[in-house]
């Protein structure tokens, strides 16, 4: 579906649910926070609040070109669900909230707060301070998941590198360009999608072996499990079980898993 269908060409737009208004212009912080393929990520301060952002900027010929449309269309359909859910929704404070979209000729720009940086970085950088901080940070990540399942949402692709963390050390979760939007709360039980996506490390075998049975929100929770099996692992190595996954990785996927070590 063009990208045009889902109003990503009108000039701004705002989402509901927002006292403070994002309204820019953007002043660039100088900061660099990442890259993919066709996404660049930088700090900016919006001029008329004040506020610190962060800016996706996602190339649209290269979008095109890796025929990501899609997977930009589902993140921009994800956090307008979630900004207009009305109902009271614990948890939804860990949940990334996206403030403004707008595009021009060439590009996309996604605006949401800034954090400082993910929990693979932190668990990298401050091994002893994120071991002892596991209750809290797991606590988070796990009111946010349930937060997205009462608002009708599979993540599909929890990791460290999706858990985005404040200046207070608060956890909020993010990219969801690959979820899965019903809509409505889940059931525990119920089957929702059969598309596989993920990454492989954090996937649940029921995904990863699907024989066309549909798979359920629990996907989120065996990726959840995975997260906090790492976070509370000596050094953060995940022992010998997590060397274990990996090597059958491989046998199963190829050398080429090692892009989903992580």
């Amino acid at each position: 579906m063009p990208l045009a269908d889902h109003h990503l060409d009108r000039s701004y737009v705002h989402l509901p649910g927002y006292q403070e208004r994002i309204t820019g212009p953007f002043r660039s912080l100088g900061i660099f926070l990442g890259n993919g393929s066709y996404v660049l990520a930088w700090g900016a301060q919006d001029h008329g609040s004040g506020c610190l952002l962060c800016m996706k900027d996602i190339d649209r010929r290269k979008m095109v070109e890796e025929e990501s449309e899609d997977v930009i269309a589902t993140e921009l359909k994800v956090y307008q669900h979630m900004a207009s859910w009305e109902k009271e929704c614990n948890g939804k404070a860990f949940l990334m909230q996206l403030k403004m979209c707008f595009s021009t000729h060439d590009n996309i720009y996604f605006v949401m707060d800034l954090m400082v940086f993910d929990l693979w970085k932190l668990m990298a950088d401050e091994p002893e301070f994120s071991f002892e901080n596991a209750p809290r940070l797991s606590a988070q990540m796990a009111l946010g998941i349930n937060a997205l399942h009462s608002m009708g949402i599979i993540h599909q692709d929890i990791k460290p590198d999706n858990i985005l963390i404040d200046s207070h050390y608060n956890v909020k979760i993010a990219d969801f360009g690959v979820s899965h939007l019903h809509g409505t709360p889940l059931e525990p039980g119920e089957g929702y999608t059969l598309v596989y996506v993920g990454s492989p490390m954090y996937m649940e075998p029921e995904v990863m072996f699907n024989e066309g049975d549909k798979y359920r929100c629990t996907v989120d929770w065996w990726s959840f499990g995975c997260v906090l099996y790492k976070l509370i692992s000596l050094g953060h190595k995940a022992g010998v079980l997590y060397s274990f996954i990996t090597a059958q990785l491989k046998l199963l996927i190829g050398d080429s898993s090692s892009y989903w070590m992580r």
